[in-house]
């Protein structure tokens, strides 16, 4: 009497079997029958796994039993693998029964709640080296000689010491090792360094070509999640961050908040109204402005700029400048200031150099005026063969002295004196365009007296020196001498004669006899 579960498929031997033979035929009509075990009640049609049966073979007495493995149903002969679960396969006689019946190794594949709460089938302990790792997991894709598999689920991966490098995985699944494995993490990347920790759990999915485990937990996980994510607390980008919208940043606090905003062709950093800066909108306010088209910037209120501060290149102000280097124009593009060397600031207007400023020297290379409806202008035409200047300066003797003079002296002064007074000195001759001003004030040069002197000497004598006798110079004359004649011891000398010279004065180079009263 054969005994089974009502719904066990049971039949019986078509004929003799042999020990080696793997069709075994059933009576006519049962094998569709065992056909429907190697079907699952619940199907994936994206995994093609195939399924097997349990298969009993025993005699009426149930003498004696051979385990077989149904892989496949033609019709009503059956495709087994012989000899399973420690039995061995023998001639089997027509009649003898053929029947599904639960077995020890069917229970065995029974899953068990602690199997599941275990991890028995997806977790392990590795072995290995640090960077090299191997996994052994229990399976029954090889069991009736099968080649293919597929591993959709993670498994756990318990490593027992850290890795240093890239690491691999070789994972044998039944007894069969699958491959080696390299292990990724994010990006496909490699793992670094202390990504596997010891005792600490990986989680591993292989890819769909099954070529590699990508690890969703290695311990420097950020240093790879940073391609595709950004930390809330703060994080370094390698690549363009994209944001497609208006409004596209905001920093903010309580009080107040700044928006980046891109509207048409220009980029705005405009702040909100006070009060709203995690939530408002645009407050009324554009105090920069970027032109995405000719890169212009605009700020509409008051700069300030602190110490530190720094333009590079020329500067204009309401104007491009011309002048270049480092300059800043403006209004115009060619009037403004720039410096020209160490220590050196020029002044251009409308391009013309006309001030420099240098390290004690202050340089005008135009006119400088005074006044502006009547003007005073010192000017250089820049041809002279000597310097000249205008100093002023004093002394506890000279107190003021207004001084002109070139590199060779002074040429005139104008002094105050200690007493007050006025002393104007010139180092050479007045010479006057006009002499009106001397003329009337002064005897003119060949009007007046330029010299006087006697004239040739003249000598009178009387007719004897017996007489008496008495002369009168002539007008103008004057007497210059006497001649005397001694005549004798005891008597009066004689008076022979005397001399005489006229007074002559020197008027525009003639000389001229001067008139007695």
């Amino acid at each position: 009497m054969i005994l089974g579960f009502g719904n066990n498929v049971v039949s019986a031997l078509a004929g003799d079997i042999t020990t080696i033979q793997t069709d075994i035929p059933v009576m006519p009509g049962t094998g569709a029958k065992f056909a429907k075990l190697l079907s699952a009640d619940f199907e994936n049609k994206s995994n093609g796994q195939r399924v097997y049966a349990k298969i009993t073979l025993t005699d009426n007495k149930e003498s004696a039993f051979e385990i077989c493995h149904l892989v496949s149903v033609s019709g009503d002969v059956l495709k087994v693998i012989r000899g399973q679960e420690g039995t061995t396969a023998k001639g089997w006689s027509l009649n003898d029964v053929v029947a599904n019946f639960a077995t020890r190794g069917s229970e065995n594949y029974f899953v068990q709640i602690a199997q599941l709460q275990s991890g028995h089938y997806i977790a392990g302990v590795t072995g290995g080296t640090a960077n090299a790792l191997t996994l052994e997991l229990p399976s029954t894709f090889f069991v009736n000689g099968g080649t293919d598999w597929t591993l959709r689920t993670p498994i756990i991966v318990f490593p027992v010491q850290n890795n240093t490098n890239a690491a691999t995985l070789q994972l044998t699944l039944g007894g069969k090792v699958l491959g080696t494995f390299p292990l990724y993490k994010g990006n496909k990347s490699e793992l670094v360094a202390n990504d596997i920790i010891k005792g600490i759990p990986l989680i591993c999915l292989l890819d769909s070509e099954k070529s590699y485990f990508s690890v969703i937990n290695p311990g420097n996980i950020y240093s790879d999640f940073d391609l595709r994510y950004v930390k809330k607390s703060g994080d370094l980008m390698t690549g363009e961050l994209k944001i497609r919208g208006v409004n596209a940043l905001r920093i903010f606090n309580e009080a107040f908040g700044l928006i980046f905003r891109r509207s048409e062709e220009c980029l705005h950093l405009i702040p909100t109204s006070e009060g709203q800066g995690e939530n408002g909108d645009i407050g009324p306010l554009r105090p920069l402005t970027i032109n995405l088209r000719t890169g212009e910037i605009s700020m509409s209120h008051k700069v300030s700029v602190g110490g530190g501060s720094q333009v590079n290149g020329a500067l204009g102000i309401g104007v491009k400048n011309a002048l270049g280097g480092n300059s800043i124009a403006f209004g115009d593009n060619d009037t403004g200031i720039k410096q020209n060397g160490d220590g050196i600031l020029d002044v251009y207007a409308n391009g013309q150099h006309v001030f420099r400023f240098q390290n004690g020297v202050a340089i005008a290379l135009k006119n400088i005026q005074a006044g502006n409806a009547k003007k005073f202008t010192l000017s250089s035409a820049n041809n002279s063969t000597k310097n000249a200047t205008f100093n002023l300066w004093g002394n506890s003797s000279r107190p003021v002295v207004a001084e002109l003079g070139d590199d060779s002296g002074w040429h005139f002064y104008s002094q105050r004196n200690t007493d007050g007074s006025i002393t104007f000195a010139v180092n050479g001759q007045m010479t006057p365009s006009n002499y009106g001003n001397f003329d009337a004030r002064y005897q003119q040069r060949n009007g007046g007296v330029q010299d006087v002197r006697y004239g040739s000497e003249m000598y009178y004598k009387p007719g004897s020196n017996v007489i008496s006798w008495t002369y009168h110079a002539p007008a103008g004359h004057g007497l210059s001498g006497i001649s005397i004649s001694d005549t004798g011891k005891n008597s009066a000398d004689n008076v022979n004669g005397v001399y005489y010279r006229p007074l002559q004065k020197l008027i525009n180079g003639t000389w001229y006899n001067v008139a007695s009263v």
